[in-house]
């Protein structure tokens, strides 16, 4: 029982310092930046139930985001008439931004964030206690 218990508490701290490593070696310089990358969250006006599940229609819209600068992968999400789109950089986010403002078909477009119940951001290495409560 006791040998179980240091077991696993042996891989807790190791598992936490992998994660500490993997932030160390490529922090985080922009609070634009999550896990994944760069991102936009693409909110398309919802038309007739046939337009959510229209193929030729979200292959379209894929195609026409891949086609701004700066975009690397664009994941169509019919059923929720949105995508989300990979970038390079938050240049490109801030490019595809203004760019779809006038695009009649879409609703909304932000950047994807992150939100935190601590109040840290991603990479964020100070204790908890130092971390202010508000902005």
């Amino acid at each position: 029982m006791v040998l179980c218990r240091l077991y696993h508490a042996v891989c807790l701290v190791l598992a936490l310092c992998l994660v500490a490593s993997s932030s160390a070696v490529d922090p985080p310089n922009n609070p634009n930046k999550v896990a994944g990358g760069y991102r936009v969250i693409v909110r398309y006006v919802k038309g007739d139930a046939v337009q959510s599940t229209d193929d030729a229609l979200w292959e379209a819209r894929a195609q026409s985001l891949k086609e701004h600068m700066g975009v690397d992968e664009v994941e169509v999400l019919p059923h929720l008439a949105m995508a989300v789109v990979s970038l390079r950089s938050n240049d490109a986010q801030v490019e595809l931004i203004d760019a779809l403002e006038d695009d009649p078909d879409v609703e909304l477009a932000v950047i994807d964030t992150v939100v935190s119940a601590t109040g840290a951001s991603p990479g964020d290495t100070s204790p908890i206690g130092h971390r202010p409560l508000a902005d």
